[in-house]
């Protein structure tokens, strides 16, 4: 494939020209080549930066090859300056303002790692500029995968996130907006605070590489399983039946969650446990049990889980074997990984 055209820079300054394909990649700017990737791989970015001088007309030549399967080709560049004039005009009439924001889904693709997980740049900006003049904002975010939002989760009154919806999407999220629906959802991974709390994935030892709720232990931007309602929910009266048990045991946990709040509501109900007496490295805690119940205002509901010791344990390199070490063991029941409510200790015998 070769495509032309032409580029007019709006200003005089250094911009990033690049290009986006499954497969080989050429691109010359007036005859000049500054992208040559003409190899086989998965759809990857290539970037150049390149003078260009305002109300010129430069002449771009892009080709691309796909061998077979999953063609893709993308020509991008730095327009420069954003222009947020009309939304500014717009939110500053307005009561209310609905940002959606959030990534494109080929940044969640296959076979492609992100740089960075931040909220794109120019959207913050946006997010910026518009509570100058309307600091009433909730934020739509619409998204594939964990983003860092740089400050802008402080600007907003609301966060909805979304990801990719359906062809229902603008219906269900319009519903809960208007608050026609109380949302019930909890996040399915984390949300870190910015990149720079990821390590660099060298290996994909996650004891050591720390990327998931179970071994990741600094205070990030939203944990595994958060997720708000326009109810609240109180935890209390944990029991379990027993306190010391075997590997043939089945633990029976039982729990009471009181909808606080005057709208009925859904509430994830999550159970983790935790070892405290291992022997080798093990995550912080494991999630073993959730389960999702609806309470009308000021009703309240007995929660049971009934977990088996047998799966309490870890798969040991050394013996090829599933280990379930005795020891004391804790409960952990809450509304996220992180926002536990009740908690108990057990012991495992021998």
């Amino acid at each position: 494939m070769r495509w032309t055209g032409k580029i007019i820079p709006p200003e005089s300054r250094m911009y990033t020209i690049g290009t986006r394909t499954d497969d080989g990649a050429r691109l010359y700017i007036d005859g000049k080549l500054i992208i040559d990737d003409w190899t086989e791989h998965g759809e990857k970015p290539n970037s150049a930066s390149v003078e260009l001088k305002a109300g010129r007309e430069y002449e771009i030549v892009f080709e691309h090859f796909d061998n077979i399967m999953g063609a893709a080709a993308r020509l991008t560049w730095d327009v420069g300056q954003r222009d947020f004039s009309r939304a500014v005009s717009i939110a500053a009439k307005s009561d209310l303002v609905i940002l959606v924001l959030g990534t494109s889904p080929d940044l969640s693709a296959e076979e492609l790692d992100r740089m960075n997980i931040s909220l794109p740049l120019v959207q913050q900006e946006l997010v910026r500029e518009i509570k100058k003049v309307n600091p009433n904002i909730v934020i739509v975010l619409m998204n594939g995968g964990p983003v860092a939002l740089n400050g802008t989760e402080n600007i907003a009154g609301a966060i909805l996130e979304a990801w990719y919806a359906g062809q229902a999407g603008g219906t269900a999220i319009a519903d809960v907006l208007f608050g026609d629906e109380n949302p019930g959802g909890k996040l399915p991974e984390t949300f870190y605070a910015s990149t720079s709390q990821l390590p660099a994935f060298s290996d994909y030892d996650l004891i050591n590489n720390p990327r998931t709720y179970m071994y990741f232990n600094q205070p990030v931007l939203y944990p595994f399983g958060h997720g708000l309602s326009y109810t609240t929910f109180e935890y209390s009266d944990l029991k379990l039946e027993g306190s010391a048990f075997n590997t043939n045991s089945i633990l029976q946990i039982r729990c009471t969650v009181r909808n606080s709040g005057k709208l009925k509501g859904d509430e994830v109900v999550q159970l983790y446990v935790r070892d405290l007496e291992a022997s080798v490295k093990v995550p912080i805690q494991l999630l073993k049990g959730f389960q999702r119940i609806t309470l009308e205002a000021g009703e309240q509901k007995t929660v049971l889980f009934k977990i088996p010791v047998s799966g309490l344990g870890y798969y040991d390199t050394g013996t090829n074997d599933f280990m379930v070490e005795p020891g004391e063991f804790e409960i952990r029941i809450g509304s996220s990984s992180q926002d536990i409510r009740l908690k108990q200790a057990f012991l495992i015998e021998r």
